[in-house]
This record gives C-alpha cells, sequence and structure tokens, in this order.
C-alpha cells in the first residue's frame, strides 16, 4: 500500500488553517492591492519547545514596508487567542514588523475608515523607511 505521499499527492493550498480566504481579508486585499498569505519565517524550527513556530503567515503584507495586516473573525475573542496573538505581533515588531489588526465585521462595514488607517500608517512608514 502507497502512502499519499510516496506517489506524489499534495493537498490543496488554501488560506488560513486550511480554509479559503474570507470575504473581508479579499476586499481588503483587493481594496489595497497587497498580497495576501505572506509567509514570514522566524529564524526557528518550531521544534524548539519555546512556543515560537518556524514561520507566521500574514493574511494580507506589504512586504517592502515590513506591514502586516491581520482580519480577525470571531476566533480571536478569546483571552488565549489575543494573547497569543499579542506575542505573535510582539516577536514581529522586534524584527521590525508593524502589525495592523482588523475585525471582519470594522471591514463589512467600515470599509473606508480600515483604508484609511492603513493608507495613514503606510504613510508613516513610508517616511520611516526612506529616513533610515
Amino acid at each position: 500500500q502507497e502512502t499519499l505521499k510516496s506517489i506524489g499527492h499534495k493537498p490543496k493550498v488554501q488560506g488560513g488553517n486550511g480554509r479559503p480566504l474570507t470575504l473581508p481579508q479579499v476586499i481588503l486585499a483587493e481594496a489595497l492591492k497587497l498580497p495576501t498569505e505572506h509567509i514570514i519565517p522566524t529564524g526557528f524550527s518550531g521544534r524548539e519547545g519555546i512556543g515560537i513556530p518556524s514561520h507566521y503567515k500574514a493574511d494580507i503584507a506589504d512586504p517592502a514596508l515590513m506591514l502586516i495586516i491581520e482580519v480577525d473573525g470571531s476566533s480571536h475573542s478569546s483571552l488565549a487567542r489575543k494573547h497569543q496573538d499579542t506575542k505573535r505581533a510582539i516577536f514581529l515588531m522586534k524584527r521590525g514588523w508593524c502589525t495592523l489588526r482588523f475585525t471582519n465585521a470594522e471591514i463589512l462595514n467600515q470599509l473606508d475608515r480600515c483604508l484609511n488607517h492603513v493608507r495613514f500608517i503606510t504613510s508613516k512608514l513610508q517616511t520611516t523607511t526612506t529616513t533610515l
């Protein structure tokens, strides 16, 4: 009996946690013209036992400005998940990345406000990047 790996089978690449992108992620990424599911290596293997994976996947990113935009569904409202999100943001901030977070509802109901906030932060990051 052959294993799936031995016959070259690979699962279809999908969105976060094996699912397609959510509608709010698609709307925001298309409005900003930025790539989705950007992989950010951590420099760890994920096997060190320190709780840091080998990489993080950003919902939306501007790699040139080191900007991450996360689009959070209801699963991000638990205290445990908020703690994970904060730990990740701090880890990435120490490596030069800026993380913005929006809820699905914010994107669906207040898209212009979200876009204006991203553009404001982008302008600040562009100024900082060009003056370094």
